[in-house]
């Protein structure tokens, strides 16, 4: 008996947690993870293959347009890994917040497991006495 009250009060704490998780993994990949990969596709569009490509004959002439091109992409990679950082920060106060919360409601429900054995104990030794005291009567009489 004292099982099935264990189970009834964990399944809503697994299903939240489940759920979470969930959650966390999809901001993840849709804010951190999309963040790394333009940053990446950049830098290796903009600036490597660039610099792969400079053709060393008229560097002079395209040295200035080169190097501005080159500030304007590191901005944006730099805007990006700064976009990234900020969500992974969000996720991890969420999942703080999720966890700091689950194990007040296991601390709660461990105490509501607690107060429920006490009381069925109880219940158990009156029912116990109880029997003794009709056992006891029926000797007496």
């Amino acid at each position: 008996m004292i099982l099935y009250y264990i189970i009834l009060f964990l399944f809503p704490i697994v299903v939240q947690c489940q759920n979470g998780i969930n959650s966390s993994a999809s901001q993840f990949e849709g804010t951190v993870i999309l963040s790394y990969q333009h940053a990446v596709t950049l830098l290796k569009s903009n600036i490597v293959n660039k610099l792969m490509n400079v053709n060393l004959t008229h560097v002079t002439h395209s040295l200035s347009n080169l190097t501005h091109e080159f500030y304007c992409t590191v901005q944006e990679i730099h805007l990006n890994m700064q976009q990234a950082t900020q969500a992974n920060k969000m996720i991890i106060g969420q999942t703080n917040m999720s966890v700091d919360q689950l194990l007040e409601s296991v601390s709660q429900l461990e105490n509501e497991t607690r107060e429920t054995t006490i009381f069925m104990n109880e219940s158990n030794n009156t029912v116990e006495k109880a029997r003794q005291n009709v056992q006891d009567a029926k000797l007496i009489v």
